[in-house]
Order: structure tokens, then C-alpha cells, then sequence
């Protein structure tokens, strides 16, 4: 660690040398009487406040946008409790909402989150009416914020230990995800009811197609890159396990909607995933 003081009396620049075992200071400063605390001079500690309330306030904003309409404003709102809790009052990070035929609907973001993941296309409860691809990759954005920062996603804490319904959420979302990029009325069972050599042979073209995808990028660390490899990781996988095909529908739905909530344009991820389940 450099010592804490500056050079000399005059000059507000750092003191090059290093600072003495469990002391602040060099061995010419801590001799010094006053010593001119560098820190003091150059009050980095204002700035760095600075830009951390910038950022806050943005990151704030950016989640409140992704709550929808009404979030600071409920009188816009249509039903007046949510569908499931029956609660009239969430917090604002936990609120999502959106717009249907000039109406603003609300919900509480487990609530809508649990009832969408039971449709391949997920429908608005009060109204029977289909949710809007715009609608619905938003909400998954505020899904994957709560997943990153370990937030609950159900109001049964219980659920995710289920797994039975993890492997069907899986597929169901990857199933959504497909049609989100315009590849309509893909059943999830489509892949859970492949057979084991299927399931091998499915996943080993698609390493095999994001191999040559990624070798358009000279860079190893490019995303394309990682795709492959956690691809690659599960194919490796599939062929030293002796596993079930329950067991390799969990991981390989793992592994598949890791990459597509991963990438930020998942057309041509979605592309090869439905291209090497059809040369099946």
C-alpha cells in the first residue's frame, strides 16, 4: 500500500512510496509532525458518491419502467387486487403491469410470472385475452432481474423444489422463448419426448452448429463462444453420465435456457435449436 500523504508541502500529488507495516505512512512522513493527507487534497470520495447516486437513480428508473403503467400511480389501474393474493397494495419492485384494449391491468410479478408459465401462450386472467410479445419478454426481464438477485419467484416457496414442475417450467419457457422469436406452436413435450439417443443426438448437432457459429468470432471470449462451450459441457455430459432421459431433459432444459436468457437476440440461437430437432 502507497502512503497516505502527499509528496511535499507544496505539491498535492501522492507519495510514491510505500507505506510502513501497520502504519498510514512511509518512514519520512511518519516522522512528519502534520503530515498533508493525500486523501484530504483529493476528495475522490465525493465523486465516487456522485456517480453511485447517478447509477442508482437510473438502475431505480429502469426497474420501475419495467414494472409497466401505474406503478407510482395506481388510480390508472383497472382491477384493483391481485389475482391470486388478493392483495390491493405490492411494492413498486415487485408490481408489473400492462396495457389491453386502453386498460391498465396489475399484478403482483409472482402471481402473473405463475400463471403464464402454465400456457404455452401465456393470457391475461381477467380478460381470457393473449398476452403481447412485448408484454411477455418483459416480464421475463423482470424475472431473470429477481433470479440474478435470488428474489423469489412464486408465492409457494416450495415450488422449485418440485421436480416434476421445474422440468415442465423449463420447457415451457423455452418453448415461449421460441415463439417470442416468431417460431409459433412448439410444445414443450416436442423435446421432453425424445428418447435417450435422441436427446444425445439432438444436443450433439447443436454443439456441432454453434462450433461453426462461433468460429465466425476470432475471440474466445465471445459469447458465441461460451454458448458453445456450455453446450459442449452438456453433451460431455450426456455421454459420460448414465443418466435418464428425465434426468437429461432437467440439465439440457437447463443448459438450453441459460443460453437463450443469456443472449439478447435469440433468433438465431432458436434457429439451430428447432434445426437440430427437426434432422432428428
Amino acid at each position: 500500500m502507497l502512503c497516505g500523504s502527499c509528496k511535499n508541502k507544496i505539491s498535492n500529488d501522492r507519495c510514491p512510496s510505500k507505506a510502513l507495516k501497520n502504519l498510514q505512512f512511509c518512514g519520512k512522513h511518519a516522522k512528519s509532525k502534520n503530515p498533508r493527507l493525500w486523501a484530504d487534497v483529493n476528495p475522490v470520495a465525493e465523486s465516487a458518491v456522485k456517480i453511485q447516486k447517478i447509477w442508482r437513480g437510473w438502475f431505480v428508473r429502469y426497474l420501475l419502467d419495467m414494472a409497466g403503467p401505474g406503478v407510482l400511480k395506481r388510480s390508472l389501474c383497472h382491477n384493483e387486487e391481485d389475482v391470486i393474493t388478493s392483495e390491493e397494495k405490492v411494492h413498486p419492485f415487485n408490481y408489473f403491469a400492462f396495457h389491453e384494449d386502453g386498460k391498465v391491468f396489475w399484478f403482483d410479478i409472482k402471481s402473473i410470472f405463475q400463471l403464464s408459465i402454465d400456457k404455452l401462450k401465456p393470457i391475461n386472467p381477467y380478460t381470457r385475452q393473449e398476452l403481447s410479445i412485448e408484454t411477455r419478454k418483459r416480464m421475463k426481464e423482470c424475472i431473470y432481474y429477481r433470479e440474478v438477485r435470488l428474489l423469489p419467484l412464486f408465492h409457494d416457496p416450495l415450488y422449485l423444489t418440485d421436480s416434476d414442475k421445474v422440468l415442465a417450467m423449463r420447457w415451457m419457457m423455452i418453448s415461449q422463448m421460441l415463439e417470442e422469436s416468431l417460431f409459433i406452436d412448439i410444445n414443450p413435450m416436442f423435446f421432453i419426448a425424445l428418447n435417450r439417443t435422441q436427446l444425445w443426438e439432438f444436443t450433439a448437432m447443436l454443439r456441432n452448429s454453434l462450433l461453426l457459429w462461433a468460429k465466425e468470432h476470432k475471440n474466445v471470449h465471445s459469447r458465441r463462444n461460451i454458448y458453445y462451450v456450455w453446450a459442449h459441457s452438456c453433451w460431455r455430459r450426456q455421454t459420460l453420465e448414465a443418466a435418464t432421459p428425465k434426468q437429461v431433459c432437467h440439465y439440457l432444459g437447463g443448459c438450453l435456457l441459460k443460453i437463450l436468457k443469456d443472449c439478447k437476440q435469440p433468433y438465431e440461437v432458436c434457429f439451430k435449436i428447432l434445426s437440430a430437432r427437426h434432422s432428428l
